[in-house]
């Protein structure tokens, strides 16, 4: 959405790995995103107000780090391991019940960390 009379512009891409951010002056933002039309991956200057550029700026910047951050948790992980045969006298009870769901969020909670599903949930730019 392009508005030149109040100077409103929303872009519609997703932040990605290999995306750039930087300022390229007070005012400006430099960002490479997926063009709608073509798909491709493009540069994209923003002008807006010093105070809008920054935080502009400030919110991609930190969802990238996120986004690297959480490609290098899963990077550390370590594979599965195979499981030995188990012996029958040792098999666990299986059960269903409605709860099941809600007992597994319990028991293994997000992989996401709080912080990464806060910043997340935040709007890129305040108008």
């Amino acid at each position: 959405m392009r508005n030149h009379g109040n100077l409103k512009l929303i872009l519609n891409s997703k932040i990605f790995d290999g995306m750039k951010i930087e300022r390229a002056n007070r005012k400006c933002v430099r960002i490479t995103a997926t063009d709608l039309v073509d798909d491709g991956v493009k540069i994209f200057l923003v002008q807006a107000g010093v105070k809008d550029a920054g935080r502009l700026h400030a919110a991609i910047h930190h969802r990238l780090i996120a986004l690297k951050s959480q490609r290098v948790q899963k990077q550390e992980q370590p594979s599965p391991k195979p499981q030995a045969k188990e012996d029958p006298s040792t098999q666990l009870l299986t059960s269903d019940s409605e709860d099941e769901e809600d007992d597994e969020t319990m028991l293994y909670p997000s992989k996401i960390s709080d912080h990464h599903q806060w910043i997340r949930q935040q709007p890129v730019l305040y108008s």
